[in-house]
Parts: structure tokens; C-alpha cells; sequence
């Protein structure tokens, strides 16, 4: 048989009032209750002592004493499986409460199903009682967890990160975000969700490399146009979430996580200071982008693992304030009075603030997951309070209820409950700010009978006296002998993660637009989050898969290898091809060095900016110095000089004497050829060269010699004439040219070997 609690009204109970409740039974056995009747009974006494309410609600005995009263007889038999809900009401003035104003409190009640005058089972719970006149009262504070299971899932798996924030886990933590009655304990993630890169952008094509020399790419700057709709963009789910928050800040309280929740005192054993630097700067961009400041940032210890030890790390991680159990700081938890959940730890790393949640209401709260009975909690948390609140004191208190980080909250149900707190007179609704002014402030008090209204605090907790503390199975708390040792990740593995990250950040650097790395910069920090501890086989798979993430990224910007190239002159440019698959330009630093001193390259490095999906080419002067093979090593580097691509290899061939050789050759070639065209002309002056022939050529002996020759004579008076400046002395021009001797070009005369042959 199963008894559900429904309702239970009112909150506070006065005289004069009519006390409702409802039960939802649930046959759940093989046979037939027969006219069931639900009668109400309990003790008329308050409780002072917290630790009466859970024994009382683990008493499991069907019955519970006399039945104060009881619902209609001849209620219809309750058949196998069958649910129905049953109402009682009960004038509050017939239980028997004490009207006297200082006997206000939780009251015990037993709600019983009957069937034939027999006890069937029996449902355990509380109401409080508050005559007029009752004064007792405390402040509470509610101190939301706002973090996802997996930190990396927005970047890994993006349509599984916003069903969580549209239908799951996180969706139920951003409607309670938005009431006012609860402070903010965040992970930065859920502020900063990861701009997606293009799903199907164009790629710059690698230009095939040149043989000897390079040639120019058809418009080598060109641009590629990217579809407005397929530009980087954050995932619905993960906006929507984030723009919440972001719009629901208001005056509340809100404290940070380490960034993904990192484990900082793993990262501190390790020497990882320059990713925790990382994960600092990157908490403070996503707070900054979400338009408000958190009042410090909290490093968690859960009370199992308190010890000095660990309050000590905790401290040494960075953190402004610790969260932890109050359990592990109180020497006497069967204390008459509950102090603040505010004080201060001393240890060897000093003095910090702490806030010390109260277990059971914590744990109360936490157990609201939509599965357990909403309104049985609701009353559980009512009596805790009311207990504290009329506890014998003067000094005001002020508690902290804190679910744990991975708490399955159910808004629904979370809401009812918080609603029932916050329309009970003896509770005040304040911030957690007023708690961290408590602790850091130095106006506490420790004594509980102090009159000048300085709150009641934990003081000062040295670190002798902290201790790990534990809620048992029967729902006590109490202290442990040895706190449990939450492990810590593998120190060569975060050293591995450091060196992604500031590879990766180097490339950052580089990118005119960041925010494209999102989804690689997740994947790699959420590598070293507290997620992992205990596992470490997962922690081997993200930590691999975030070190691929990198190299894919930061491979999407490359040097193209290229081609021997040959350096003839003593100075030259060397064209180098840089392609960027990114969604954004990159602007970067291409460095170059020869590992031989043959050649000068420039100082210092060239600047180049590379286009979305596009290539350029940039020309790095190279001045020889020497013949020889070189290899120049080409890398492009950030602007810190952190290498952001692999280096390529250009082999160099270095021949800068071929120039000047080249040169003398054909200065000197020139020189030749005009000192003997000189000789030539003194040899073959114009007063030894044959006369040229005058008149008409002869068309046989041309036809069959290539000579000219003066056609024969033609009759007297039709002969042309010789000229007058005919010499005896020249050749006659029907004598065949000399043997031996080709004819002239034309428009040359030829120059005979000798000057007497000239003349016969």
C-alpha cells in the first residue's frame, strides 16, 4: 500500500483553524481493501530536536497512538491497483496544541489507512503550530546550482545540449532561475554558449605547387561568399538559456564556479598555471558578456571530503569563498542552537570566507527530482525550519540551503516547495551576499544569548576542527572518522590539456573574429572537469578527443608545401601560398629560417592576413649570401610567437655567381665581337672592295650561277655607259668570283681571305 501527501494546509496552523489534508492511497497490493477510512493522530508535543523529525518520519509502523479524527465511513471498497485521493479535516483547536506563544513549533502527525478498524500502512509528517503571539524567526537563503552534467556537451553534442536546456535537466534549473527568492551558484558555460562554425562552408583550394618556380593563383585574395543562413551561430537552446539568465540577474546574488567546472587543485598539483589562467580569463569574458559582476567565485568541497587538507587545496585554487558543509565545521551537532551558515577558515593558506549550507535541508531540497513526494518534503522542510526558528536564542540567524552541483531538480515540484518556505511567517527570505558580509565583516557573534543583534555565526573554524561529515541512510548527519578522497586527474594528462589550450589560444590571437573556436575551446577545457575525477578512462577519451579538436582546428590554417626553387640573383622574393578554412580572417606572423647561413632573411617576421575560405600569397624577400642547398623552414605563429601551423620545408637552391658571370661573359663576348668587326673593316676598305655592277643583269648566268653579270651587249647607242670613276685596276665583272669564295649576302660584298687575289 502507498500513501502519497497531496496537501497539507495551512502552513502555519492557528487556533481556530481547520487543518485539510489529502492523501493519494495507491492499492498496490493483490487483494481488495475493503471500506478504507483515513484517520489523522500524533503526539500534541512540539519538537526541539531536529533529530525527532527524522526518526519520525523514518518509523515505518502502521498506526501512530489515538486517532484525533478520521475521514467518512462507507468509503467504496479500493481495488488492486487502483489510486484514489482521500480528504481529512481536522479543527485545530481539537488536537490539543498548547496555545502558550513560546510553545510554537513543528508537531508531529500520523496519517493512517484503515480497513476494518485495522491499520493498513501509515504516512508520517509534520504541521506547525503558531499561535498568536509567536515571535521565533530565521533568514534563508537558497543558493541555486546552475551547471551542466557534462560541460564540453554544448560544443560535442550540440542538439543533446539544448534538448537539456529545452526539455531536460537545465530547463528546469533556468525556470527556478528566474525566481526571486533564490541566488545563483553558475558555471560560466551556461553563460557563454559556443558560437558553431559553418556546417558547409567552401574550402580554399590548395594550389598545385610549381616545379621550378611558383606561379601566381587566379585572384589569390579572392573571398569565397558564405550563405547568410550557414554563418557561425550558438545553438537555440543554448541562446535561449544563457539570454534568460542574462535577463534575469536583477539584485540577486550570484557566485561562480571555476570555468566547466574545472578541478583547480588538479590543475595546481600539476603546474597547470597557464590553463587555469586560461579558465580565469574565459569566466570573466562569459560574466562580462552577460552584463553583470558575481560577488566572488566558490570552490566546492561536499562535506564527505572536508578536511584541513581539503579546505587548505580549496583555498590555494583561487577561489574568493568556500562552500562546504556546515556539519564538517560544527564540533557539536547536537547543539541546542543552529548558528549561521557563515564563519571563517583558518589554515595554513590562510583566512577565507565560507558558507556552510545546512545538510539536511540541502539534501531535503535536493531530493525534489519529480519522482519523490512533493508535498511530504515541502512539510519535512517547514518542520526543519520551524525547529531552528524556536530554538532558545536571541542573536538573529541567517541559513543557506545549498542542493548539490549535480542535483536533479524538478521545477514543479522545486517551485511548490519554495513557494510553501516563502509563505511561512517564521522565515525571512534574504541573499547569500548577506551571508559572504557576515563572514568577511568581523561583526558576528558566537553567542547565542547575545542582545546586541549581531547575528550568530560559526566564527572562526580552525583547521584542527574541520572534519568530514556525512548523511547516513537513516538520515542523520554525522562526523567521520576520515574524509572520503575525491582523487584527482592525471597530471600528465592536464599538462597535455594546457598545452591544447594555448595552442589553441594562439590561434585565437590570430582571428579577427574568436568566437569561431568556441566549440574547440569547450571541448578542450571541459577536459579537466571535476566530471572526471574517478574516471579515468573518460578523462582519457575527452582529453584525446580534445587534442584532435585542436589539431582539425588549427590545421584549417596551413602554409602550402611548395616546390625547389632557385635563386639566381643576389636578391629575390620567394612566394609563399597560406590558405585559411576558417569563417573568419586570420591575421598572423609567417616566420621563416635556413638551417644554412646562405642566405639573409627578413627581420622581423612578415605580416599577413588571410581571408575567410580564401588563399593569398606573400613574397618574402630572400638576399644570397652564398652558393649552395638550403632549406628554409616556413611556420605562420600568433602574435605572442606561438607557432599556429606546422612548419613546411622549401628547398632553396643559392647561386648568386651565376648572375655576375653571366654578366662578364657577355660583356666581354660583346667586346670581341666589335674589335674584330673593326679589323675586318681595316683589312676590307672600301678602295679594295669590287665595284658593283651596273646595269641590267644578265637573267642566264643568274639563273645559272647566282653571280650577277651585265646582260650582253646590245646594239650601238642602246649600250649604257660605264661610270666615269671606273678604275682600270677592278675586276672584270664577267671573271667568275675567286674559288673558294661564297657569294655575298645580299646587300653584302664579299671579303676575300687575301688582297691579291682581289686583283687577279
Amino acid at each position: 500500500m502507498r500513501l502519497d501527501l497531496v496537501s497539507l494546509g495551512p502552513a502555519a496552523l492557528v487556533p481556530g483553524d481547520t487543518l485539510t489534508a489529502e492523501v493519494a492511497v495507491t492499492n498496490s497490493s493483490g487483494s481488495v481493501v475493503a471500506s478504507p477510512r483515513l484517520t489523522l493522530s500524533g503526539p500534541t508535543s512540539r519538537v526541539t530536536d531536529r533529530s525527532v523529525l527524522e526518526a519520525w518520519q523514518q518509523d515505518t509502523t502502521p498506526g501512530a497512538g489515538r486517532a484525533v479524527a478520521s475521514s467518512a465511513d462507507g468509503a467504496a471498497d479500493l481495488a488492486p491497483g487502483e489510486t484514489r485521493t482521500m480528504t481529512i479535516a481536522v479543527p485545530a483547536d481539537s488536537l490539543g496544541y498548547a496555545t502558550a506563544p513560546e510553545l510554537w513549533g513543528a508537531r508531529r502527525i500520523a496519517l493512517t489507512l484503515e480497513s476494518g478498524g485495522t491499520a493498513v500502512s501509515t504516512l508520517r509528517t509534520f504541521v506547525v503550530w503558531r499561535p498568536s503571539g509567536a515571535s521565533g524567526s530565521i533568514t534563508e537563503s537558497v543558493l541555486l546550482p546552475i551547471a551542466p552534467d557534462d560541460p564540453g556537451l554544448a560544443a560535442i553534442d550540440p542538439a543533446a545540449y539544448d534538448e537539456t536546456t529545452t526539455t531536460g535537466r537545465l530547463a528546469s534549473l533556468g525556470q527556478l532561475a528566474q525566481r526571486e527568492d533564490v541566488d545563483w551558484l553558475v558555471d560560466p558555460v551556461v553563460l557563454d554558449p559556443p558560437v558553431h562554425e559553418t556546417t558547409e562552408a567552401p574550402t580554399a583550394q590548395d594550389p598545385e605547387p610549381a616545379e621550378d618556380q611558383p606561379s601566381a593563383a587566379d585572384d589569390p585574395s579572392a573571398e569565397p561568399t558564405v550563405p547568410a543562413d550557414q554563418g557561425p551561430a550558438a545553438s537555440p537552446g543554448a541562446a535561449a538559456l544563457a539570454e534568460r539568465l542574462a535577463g534575469a540577474v536583477g539584485d540577486r546574488t550570484v557566485l561562480t564556479l571555476p570555468y566547466a567546472q574545472a578541478d583547480m587543485p588538479s590543475l595546481q598539483d600539476a603546474g597547470a598555471s597557464e590553463l587555469r589562467g586560461i579558465l580565469e580569463s574565459r569566466s570573466e569574458e562569459a560574466t562580462q558578456a552577460a552584463g553583470f559582476a558575481p560577488s566572488g567565485s566558490v570552490a566546492v568541497v561536499p562535506g564527505p571530503q572536508a578536511d584541513a587538507a581539503s579546505i587548505e587545496q580549496a583555498q590555494r585554487s583561487g577561489a574568493t569563498t568556500i562552500l562546504t558543509s556546515s556539519a564538517s565545521l560544527r564540533e557539536d551537532l547536537e547543539a541546542t542552537v543552529t548558528p549561521s551558515s557563515a564563519g571563517e577558515v583558518a589554515t595554513e593558506a590562510g583566512i577565507s570566507p565560507v558558507l556552510a549550507a545546512d545538510p539536511v535541508l540541502s539534501d531535503e531540497l535536493a531530493s525534489l527530482d519529480g519522482t519523490t513526494d512533493a508535498e511530504q518534503t515541502s512539510q519535512r522542510l517547514l518542520a526543519e525550519t520551524a525547529v531552528i526558528a524556536s530554538e532558545p536564542t536571541t542573536a538573529p540567524r541567517h541559513l543557506l540551503i545549498a542542493p548539490p552541483l549535480d542535483a536533479e531538480l524538478d521545477a514543479a515540484a522545486t517551485g511548490s516547495a519554495l513557494d510553501a518556505l516563502g509563505s511561512a511567517p517564521w522565515i525571512r527570505s534574504g541573499r547569500t551576499g548577506e551571508l559572504l558580509d557576515m563572514a568577511s565583516s568581523g561583526t558576528a557573534v558566537q553567542d547565542s544569548q547575545d542582545t546586541t543583534g549581531a547575528p550568530l555565526s560559526l566564527g572562526t573554524v580552525t583547521a584542527d576542527a574541520i572534519v568530514p561529515s556525512v548523511r547516513g541512510i537513516d538520515g542523520r548527519v554525522a562526523h567521520q572518522d576520515a574524509a572520503v578522497d575525491a582523487g584527482k586527474l592525471d597530471p600528465v594528462l592536464v599538462m597535455g590539456v594546457q598545452d591544447d589550450a594555448l595552442r589553441l589560444e594562439a590561434m585565437r590571437s590570430t582571428m579577427v573574429d574568436p568566437t569561431t573556436a568556441d566549440d574547440t575551446v569547450l571541448t578542450v577545457l571541459s577536459a579537466v572537469s571535476t566530471r572526471w575525477l574517478g574516471d579515468p578512462e573518460g578523462h582519457l577519451q575527452r582529453t584525446g578527443a580534445a587534442s584532435r579538436a585542436v589539431d582539425a582546428f588549427n590545421g584549417r590554417v596551413r602554409v602550402v608545401p611548395a616546390s625547389n626553387y632557385t635563386l639566381v640573383a643576389s636578391g629575390a622574393s620567394v612566394p609563399i601560398t597560406l590558405t585559411n578554412d576558417l569563417d573568419t580572417p586570420v591575421r598572423a606572423r609567417l616566420e621563416i629560417s635556413a638551417d644554412r647561413p646562405l642566405v639573409r632573411l627578413p627581420s622581423p617576421s612578415t605580416e599577413v592576413e588571410i581571408p575567410a575560405h580564401g588563399r593569398v600569397t606573400a613574397s618574402v624577400p630572400v638576399e644570397a649570401v652564398a652558393n649552395g642547398q638550403v632549406n628554409l623552414s616556413v611556420l605562420m605563429t600568433g602574435t605572442d610567437g606561438t607557432p599556429i601551423t606546422a612548419p613546411q620545408t622549401v628547398s632553396l637552391t643559392v647561386n648568386p655567381s651565376w648572375e655576375n658571370w653571366t654578366t662578364m661573359i657577355l660583356v666581354v663576348g660583346m667586346g670581341l665581337l666589335v674589335v674584330v668587326g673593326v679589323l675586318r673593316a681595316r683589312r676590307h676598305g672600301s678602295d679594295r672592295r669590287a665595284p658593283a655592277v651596273r646595269g641590267p643583269e644578265d637573267p642566264s648566268t643568274l639563273a645559272r650561277t647566282g653571280l650577277s653579270a651585265p646582260r650582253p651587249e646590245e646594239p650601238p647607242g642602246e649600250q649604257d655607259a660605264e661610270p666615269d670613276d671606273a678604275s682600270p685596276d677592278d675586276p672584270d665583272p664577267d671573271d667568275p668570283a675567286p674559288d673558294g669564295d661564297d657569294p655575298a649576302p645580299d646587300g653584302d660584298d664579299p671579303a676575300p681571305d687575301d688582297p691579291d687575289d682581289a686583283n687577279g
